[in-house]
């Protein structure tokens, strides 16, 4: 059985349908990426997931656990961490209040101190910045803040919403190593990226988002060889 479960949903904004009839499974130790162009559903899908949009049709399964009717706060609790487009951190809060925020259910909290030590190990420069406001952080900084605090929440699954999103090429590519380490220590990652190479490079598998819809699913390095992936995503 799938960690990750996802059969044939929908999803709208009011009356307006953004994701059809999709279905999707990650498996337990996966590293899955989500490509495809603006307004694909990739951010919405995330979201449905999160439990911040709701599914009008099919379902959501999470460790044997119909998940797609739960209110967000317990779906974090059961393990699913969602890290959004756009870091959206507190400003004014430093590095480590901005972490602390995130090991705000129960479990997590019991575990905090324990939690920010691996953190930090990871991430050695937020203990470097944990006095600092987040404002004054790089865009790459506040990136790995943004990821750290989903880690302090101690996923099962670590969904990323690009994370690449408005950082220079050297900092991509930091950023894609972290992901990696994250991986490589035990959680499993769902990832939407528009730095399809990047994203496809350090991923299991794949899945293609075109309006709503997937249009193609595999091996991760069997996508980036695929003639339609070169050319609509890679340029190719």
């Amino acid at each position: 059985m799938p960690l990750l479960d996802i059969d044939k949903i929908d999803v709208a904004y009011g009356d307006v349908q953004v994701i059809f009839e999709l279905s999707l499974k990650v498996e337990k130790g996966e590293v899955v990426s989500i490509i495809g162009g603006n307004g694909a559903g990739k951010s919405t899908l995330l979201r449905a997931i999160s439990g911040l949009m709701p599914v009008k049709a099919g379902s959501i399964t999470f460790a044997n656990d119909k998940i797609d009717k739960e209110p967000p706060e317990n779906i974090v609790t059961k393990g699913i961490v969602h890290v959004p487009e756009g870091r959206r951190l507190f400003p004014l809060m430093s590095v480590k209040d901005n972490l602390m925020v995130g090991a705000f259910n129960k479990r997590a909290r019991e575990q905090a101190g324990e939690t920010l030590k691996k953190v930090y190990e990871l991430l050695p420069r937020l203990a470097e910045r944990e006095s600092q406001l987040a404002m004054t952080l790089s865009g790459g900084e506040q990136q790995m803040v943004a990821i750290g605090r989903g880690l302090m929440a101690l996923p099962n699954i670590l969904m990323l919403d690009e994370p690449s999103l408005g950082l220079a090429p050297i900092l991509i590519k930091g950023i894609f190593e972290t992901v990696r380490k994250i991986a490589d220590q035990g959680t499993t990652v769902l990832m939407v990226e528009q730095d399809v190479k990047h994203s496809l490079s350090l991923s299991d598998r794949g899945y293609v988002l075109e309006h709503g819809r997937v249009v193609m699913e595999g091996k991760a390095a069997d996508l980036i060889d695929d003639p339609h992936v070169k050319e609509a995503y890679l340029g190719i």
